[in-house]
């Protein structure tokens, strides 16, 4: 059955997911303490890891996922950037320390999208947070985390549908599965990097 299989992705990232909520960085976001500069830090970091990871997922999901050109996420993160006075890139890390794709498959990148996605539906409950605590909304810095606004609920469940109508046409769950654990770790490494002092 398709809820299986969902059943099966979240299990198989479960530890991976948790890793990367437990990180000092992750943590942060949603905390009283937050500050503009862990904020901007946080931001940059996630700059280096969508304009790593769009390229190798958006050509290859583009007959998978019916919406997937309304799904970018550069555009919001280089909106808050300037914002918030920073030029989008200056901060990104080095991408020559990131992990290569080891199977750019289509299955490959749809299990990357899904972590990917399913960011926004935490995005919600940081956007909160960030707007009490830095006072940033949709146009003054938290674009990235407004992310879909009322529509994340169902564009989520849109492209779980598209997500379990390939898996049952393909049978490349596993593949899936690794997708989203290099994803999850790729994540993970990138934002558990120690802070660099930098002049703003």
């Amino acid at each position: 059955m398709e809820d299986n299989f969902l059943s099966s992705l979240r299990a198989a990232t479960a530890g991976s997911h948790q890793r990367l909520e437990d990180i000092t960085l992750s943590k942060a976001l949603v905390s009283k303490n937050l500050t503009r500069d862990g904020y901007i830090t946080y931001l940059e970091r996630l700059y280096s890891i969508f304009i790593y990871l769009e390229p190798i997922v958006f050509p290859s999901t583009q007959k998978i996922v019916h919406d997937i050109e309304q799904r970018h996420r550069l555009p919001l993160l280089e909106k808050d950037l300037s914002a918030l006075g920073r030029t989008p890139g200056t901060g990104q890390l080095q991408e020559n320390g990131f992990p290569t794709a080891p199977n750019a498959s289509p299955a490959f990148a749809m299990g990357i999208l899904y972590v990917m996605e399913g960011s926004t539906l935490g995005g919600r409950v940081i956007l909160k947070n960030v707007a009490d605590v830095l006072g940033y909304d949709e146009h003054s810095g938290a674009a990235y985390f407004t992310g879909y606004g009322e529509q994340t609920g169902p564009l989520w469940k849109s492209f779980v549908q598209d997500l379990l109508q390939f898996e049952t046409g393909t049978g490349t769950g596993n593949d899936i599965i690794k997708g989203a654990n290099f994803a999850f770790d790729l994540f993970y490494s990138v934002l558990s990097q120690p802070a660099v002092q930098q002049q703003r």
